[in-house]
């Protein structure tokens, strides 16, 4: 990565990974942002309106948002976003927040993005305030958290965008969850199993991810809140190694945690804990370097951790790409499916044969990010699947039948 940084935005379609923002070897964060293209395997780097560093960074289709961010050195914080289109190429900028806020989060689904929480710390305040961008008409709304906090995660899965966690000013912890429903625009709240701040969130198909962090007790956690959006249920699990401030994503059939530090600050974790989903087993890998406060973006078959702090507490300029090569799992060998036109220019119709054996069928991108679902009714030998609004790009079909058992195969989008 050619600018070294921590405390960085992140955010990517399938072809393209950026980081915004984040702070270097000085106090003063620099302006900049570098681009990962995928299909040229090559960097470039640009100029943001504003150099702050604990920005948030969240993504919709081609459209990727920068928000808030702060400047330690003089002690500022900015209600600034940088919009990216991805399709292109260019940026606009506004001040588009309803606060001036650093450490807060934010994560996108269908034709919305939204931003919430987040402080001030000079002012000694913690927010509420959650901003929401249409994609479709450009425009900014706003709500509010059912507790103001920072430091706390967020992302999205099928039409939910999910804030979890969270601390007030003087490190209160918080179990607390706001869920925003984009197709009925309205809330909900939820608890953490562990109240806990500084932890890190994904999701890959209905499921969320939030992860680490530490609690009210001032430790690490290896807590695990995995939230199923379509069934509205709750279940645990547990990191191998208890960090915070550790980089999440996903990628192909995984889910990946990486590197993360301890309670004081003092260490960097080359950690790395992996979940298949298509097993639900976990394995444990190694970073290369150890880092904490890096920025995780995933495109394509990739995942990439990006810039954040060494042992020494020193920003890192260099980029961890871990690469999925094995394709889709085909975990029913009996195709029970078949698609045309593929590839596609958007329309594409699915051919089941023997309907009354299915319950439902879905499309994923390639980051594990569900973009269709659509219950299957056992009269229902073909349906018509309308892609237009998406990228080009390769997606995951996924048919799944009423044995629990499920096909797939691949769609390419031109």
């Amino acid at each position: 990565m050619p600018n070294g940084r921590t405390m960085m935005g992140a955010a990517s379609n399938q072809n393209k990974a950026v980081f915004a923002g984040g702070m270097a070897m000085i106090s003063i964060p620099p302006a900049v942002y570098d681009i990962w293209n995928n299909s040229q395997g090559a960097w470039t780097t640009g100029t943001l309106s504003q150099g702050r560093s604990s920005l948030a960074g969240a993504s919709s289709g081609n459209w990727m948002l920068f928000a808030g961010g702060a400047n330690d050195w003089i002690l500022a914080v900015y209600n600034k976003v940088d919009v990216y289109n991805a399709l292109t190429g260019t940026w606009t900028s506004s001040n588009a927040l309803t606060n001036a806020v650093a450490w807060n989060a934010g994560a996108g689904t269908g034709r919305k993005i939204a931003f919430a929480g987040g402080e001030d710390g000079g002012a000694g305040m913690v927010y509420n305030s959650v901003d929401i961008f249409d994609t479709v008409s450009q425009s900014w709304t706003t709500a509010s958290l059912s507790v103001g906090r920072s430091r706390l995660a967020a992302a999205a899965a099928g039409t939910k965008i999910v804030f979890a966690g969270g601390q007030n000013i003087s490190g209160t912890v918080y179990n607390t969850v706001d869920i925003l429903d984009i197709s009925t625009n309205s809330w909900s709240t939820a608890t953490l199993s562990i109240a806990r701040a500084g932890l890190s969130a994904t999701s890959h198909g209905n499921s969320i991810y939030f992860a680490g962090g530490i609690n009210a007790n001032g430790m690490v956690s290896n807590r695990i809140d995995i939230y199923n959006v379509a069934t509205n249920t709750w279940t645990i699990d547990s990191l191998s190694q208890a960090r915070q401030y550790l980089s999440a994503g996903s990628v192909g059939d995984y889910v990946i945690f990486a590197g993360g530090t301890n309670a004081a600050t003092t260490a960097a974790y080359a950690t790395v804990d992996m979940l298949d989903i298509t097993t639900g087993t976990w394995s444990t890998g190694t970073l290369a370097s150890g880092r904490y406060l890096a920025a995780a973006a995933s495109v394509s078959n990739k995942l990439i951790i990006a810039g954040g702090a060494g042992a020494n507490g020193f920003p890192m300029n260099d980029a961890e790409i871990f690469t999925v090569t094995t394709g889709i799992n085909q975990l029913n060998a009996t195709a029970t499916f078949s698609v045309a036109p593929n590839p596609t220019q958007g329309i594409f119709t699915l051919t089941l044969e023997n309907p009354e054996k299915v319950k439902g069928v879905e499309v994923y991108d390639q980051t594990g990010k569900l973009i269709v679902a659509i219950p299957v009714n056992s009269g229902e030998k073909q349906l018509d699947i309308n892609l237009e609004s998406e990228i080009s790009g390769l997606y995951i079909l996924k048919v799944r039948n009423t044995d629990g058992s499920i096909s797939a195969g691949k769609i390419i989008k031109n």
